[in-house]
């Protein structure tokens, strides 16, 4: 999945297009089983955009952490 958080701002262009992609069919999330993606997609284009943000934050969150414990190891 494409990271949408950029510099700490939600990129809003990508995050469209994406979510385009996976209402079409063109692309799936597959962080779930099946089952759970079915609901993901039956809760509509709100409940994709959600997942992809949060999925994001989560994604920022842990390159930042990384990118902090490298920096503390090479100082």
């Amino acid at each position: 999945m494409h990271n949408i958080i950029k510099e700490g701002k939600i990129d809003y262009e990508q995050l469209k297009e994406i979510t385009g992609r996976i209402t079409s069919g063109n692309a799936t999330i597959t962080r779930l089983n099946s089952q759970e993606e079915q609901g993901r997609s039956q809760g509509g284009k709100r409940a994709i955009e959600a997942t992809l943000i949060a999925g994001g934050i989560r994604s920022s969150n842990r390159e930042n952490k990384e990118k902090l414990t490298a920096e503390q190891e090479i100082a």
